[in-house]
């Protein structure tokens, strides 16, 4: 029985590629080559990340250590270090657990921020009637239309000279409340 449904799908298989024709055939094999290299070129980068330093260049014709380690990544992680501007110590160096510690308070922060203001600002909007609603309903789309190429050395020049660079004061600013999520929270509200 499973023979003959091996049979009946090779069947189809080879009908379909007939109906399709060569072109769109060769044009399938494509991605499906190069997602092969990318997957391969991975595999390769994990197992050089993994092994000894010196080990790929003892190896050149092995794909696969044999003696896997941590120490590659233990070294990056004391050696890695980013000189940066400090206002009140002028320059310093910074670490990777530092750098790792700000990605962290600023994405989480930077998150619960804007959802937190975008959901208490839809809310008033959506819910309760009062002089100049609809203006800042027609503000925030008339925002959306403004392009903001310029905006990131205003916005970053301003919190500078505020202190508000590189410490959770800077998360203050994010709670604008505006823009897709807003029109979509006071949609789903109203």
């Amino acid at each position: 029985m499973k023979k003959k449904q091996k049979d009946s799908w090779f069947k189809s298989r080879i009908g379909e590629i007939k109906r399709n024709g060569i072109v769109v055939n060769l044009f399938a094999l494509v991605p499906l080559i190069w997602s092969i290299a990318l997957t391969l070129l991975i595999l390769w980068g994990l197992n050089v990340a993994f092994s000894d330093p010196n080990w790929y260049l003892d190896n050149a014709n092995s794909f696969v250590t044999k003696d896997f380690t941590l120490r590659n990544f233990v070294e990056a992680i004391q050696k890695f270090k980013q000189q940066v501007s400090d206002d009140q110590l002028g320059m310093r160096w910074v670490g990777y657990w530092e750098m790792t510690w700000n990605t962290v308070w600023y994405s989480v922060g930077c998150t619960v921020m804007r959802m937190l203001s975008t959901v208490c600002f839809a809310y008033a909007v959506a819910r309760f009637e009062f002089p100049g609603r609809k203006f800042l309903y027609a503000f925030v789309i008339l925002q959306m239309m403004l392009p903001i190429y310029g905006q990131t050395t205003a916005n970053y020049s301003l919190l500078s000279k505020l202190g508000l660079v590189d410490n959770p004061g800077f998360l203050i600013g994010q709670g604008a409340g505006h823009g897709m999520y807003f029109l979509i929270t006071a949609g789903a509200i109203r």
